[in-house]
């Protein structure tokens, strides 16, 4: 394709962007305006200009938004080589090659959150730790922070000022090494230890000569480790492209950073600032309340947003009684739309807080409506599913614990927790991997002779599982159930409609790992390690039902129609940001982001009053309400409603 076909149909601004190759580049890109394409044209562009395409480092944040930019990149230049990856899964590439140089083998298996949650519960349990005060998932959220803020578990414990910041530290503390002892990372530590690695200078260099140009997309949610990432891949020659939009900054409460998008032209004093502000997808009504809410934003770049789409439908805003009749309205409002020609997955219902989906879908069933929740068991996620991958991770890493520790007695073995604990002293002081040590079990004078019978059961599984190649990774896979028994384990424990339904969801396993097969080479690891990172929003899929989910979850998405619940003082904006500037103006940008994503019609509702952590409350209209300068109507008053179950 010739170089002046990839610039017809579009804006100056986009042009703008699209030819400007070396040297660093801000593309500050409003919502609904054409940032993909000019991410993929340029890519495009700049091959056609000579610049090889296995130089080409394109990073996004989902998996989705990074098969979208292949996809987009096939269409106008065919399978183009270049490198087009998530942070995360970028990080694991490169560390199966440098590994070593971070004190791993490269077989390391990366953890999701269930796995480290686990990992948290043992560590709990051997400091003799109530769970009931030091909570799981609130100890995982801390160590994140922790990480994205580059505290080590030594500087976490110097800075700590009381009894429960020094157990923190010293959970921390156990919890890496715990990791390591199991030759595992979670997926924090992929970026800690790419970053770690590219302090060498050999391996910085190697990285230099592979990438020449690279590009990141949604930059305003990079937190410190991904900005001194890329500052680091950019080198010298910072032929370094960063397109993304303040307002559209959400994610602080995970580590995003917003001044690293504010100060780009501080770190790159020389860099051009392009701005995509013509929007494609929303009418004029629904963007001038957009901008009219985030001008009172101060932390932002200024950039105009206009459309050339028709004036549209009135942005509609109801005050509602209680959350049963806003979940009505929600749903006959729906209806509506429905009978309007909307097609049901055209139509987002959104909300700050998950506990406001549950009465939204007991009206939506009794109604009829078709829904789908983002954010409910994720595929991978299903209980059948980490069982079968558990099996595979522990052949490719025999440390990995949680692996060992999920199957070793699934199906049942009578395998109990005392012979498990056993095996798992036994390994961290012999230093042994779990095969290994399964293997020597006659040897363990620890175990009772039923208990050896019962571990030796379970070797000859792995003998089985064993029989056959790790690749294709679908023969891997039916292989593996079958030699588990995996099916009947499923049909002792399950009957009817959930019966089926595990079955065919090992059945999905099986077609995604031969799709696996067809469009990549490297085998059980590289699935298992896109399986890792894989998130929710990557594995939904559009189907013909009403899609809810949380404003966070929202982000990159549109909906021809979109319904916002819960616009209340102590829900959006949270309670908890109330006391912060910063954090006001982030719950502000995430009612933007959500008012963005609507095309057409836009419905805002907030209740007088609500039930919500086990008492009812009267509740006042969130302030950003007055912000959008628009009319508020009154939903059918709640004496002539009448809720049928």
């Amino acid at each position: 394709m010739k170089s002046k076909k990839l610039l017809e149909g579009l804006t100056p601004a986009q042009k703008e962007a699209v030819q400007h190759i070396d040297g660093p580049l801000l593309v500050l890109a409003g919502p609904g305006s054409g940032k993909t394409r000019v991410i993929t044209h340029r890519v495009a562009f700049m091959i056609e200009q000579g610049i090889k395409p296995e130089g080409i480092l394109a990073i996004t944040f989902t998996n989705k938004a990074a098969g979208e930019m292949k996809e987009r990149l096939e269409r106008l230049i065919g399978k183009a080589g270049c490198f087009i990856s998530t942070f995360h899964s970028m990080c694991a590439r490169f560390l199966r090659r440098y590994a070593d140089r971070v004190g791993y083998d490269r077989s390391f298996s990366i953890y999701d959150t269930d796995d480290s949650l686990q990992v948290i519960k043992d560590v709990l349990k051997a400091l003799e730790l109530d769970s009931t005060y030091f909570r799981p998932p609130a100890v995982r959220s801390t160590i994140s922070e922790f990480k994205n803020s580059m505290i080590t578990p030594q500087m976490a414990l110097a800075q700590a000022g009381n009894f429960r910041q020094q157990r923190l530290a010293e959970i921390y503390r156990r919890y890496q090494e715990e990791l390591r002892t199991r030759h595992s990372m979670d997926f924090d530590d992929l970026l800690l230890y790419m970053l770690e690695a590219l302090q060498q200078e050999d391996v910085l260099e190697e990285m230099h000569q592979r990438f020449s140009h690279i590009l990141v997309d949604e930059y305003q949610d990079t937190n410190k480790v991904q900005y001194l990432l890329i500052k680091a891949l950019a080198g010298k020659l910072a032929n370094l492209c960063v397109t993304g939009d303040p307002d559209q900054s959400i994610y602080g409460w995970r580590g995003a950073n917003i001044y690293n998008i504010l100060d780009f032209e501080k770190d790159f004093p020389n860099c051009k600032v392009v701005r995509l502000e013509r929007n494609y997808r929303s009418t004029k009504r629904i963007l001038k309340a957009a901008e009219k809410l985030i001008q009172n934003n101060t932390l932002r770049k200024e950039k105009g947003i206009y459309t050339e789409n028709p004036e549209g439908e009135p942005v509609e805003i109801y005050e509602v009684f209680a959350e049963k009749e806003e979940s009505r309205f929600i749903a006959e409002k729906i209806r509506h739309w429905i009978e309007e020609g909307i097609e049901p997955s055209e139509i987002g219902v959104f909300y700050r807080v998950n506990s406001l989906s549950r009465n939204l879908e007991e009206y939506f069933r009794f109604h009829g409506i078709a829904y789908v929740v983002v954010g409910g068991v994720a595929f991978y996620q299903r209980m059948e599913i980490k069982d079968v991958l558990a099996y595979a991770r522990l052949l490719v890493n025999p440390y990995d614990t949680a692996s060992f520790c999920r199957v070793i007695n699934t199906p049942k073995r009578s395998i109990g927790k005392a012979t498990v604990e056993v095996l798992k002293e036994v390994a961290y002081q012999e230093g042994l991997d779990y095969v290994e040590l399964v293997y020597q079990v006659e040897e363990l004078s620890q175990l009772k002779p039923r208990a050896k019978k019962a571990v030796i059961r379970f070797r000859e599984t792995l003998d089985r599982i064993m029989e056959c190649e790790f690749s294709p990774v679908g023969d891997f896979f039916e292989h593996l159930v079958e030699a588990v028994e995996y099916r009947r384990h499923l049909e002792k424990n399950y009957t009817g409609e959930e019966l089926h339904n595990r079955l065919s969801n090992l059945e999905e396993l099986f077609v995604a790992a031969r799709e696996y097969d067809q469009n990549f080479s490297d085998g059980l690891e590289g699935f298992l390690e896109r399986v890792a990172l894989i998130s929710d929003v990557d594995e939904w899929e559009n189907q013909q039902k009403v899609t809810l989910m949380t404003l966070h979850a929202a982000k990159g998405l549109e909906f021809k129609a979109v319904a916002i619940a819960g616009l209340e003082e102590g829900i959006l904006p949270h309670s908890l940001c109330k006391d912060s500037v910063e954090q006001l103006e982030e719950e502000r940008r995430l009612f933007y982001v959500g008012i963005t994503r609507a095309k057409e019609h836009l419905l805002i509702t907030y209740t007088r009053q609500r039930a919500m952590w086990g008492k009812t409350s009267y509740q006042i209209p969130s302030s950003f309400l007055d912000e959008l300068d628009l009319p508020i109507q009154k939903a059918v008053p709640a004496e002539r409603i009448l809720w049928r179950r």
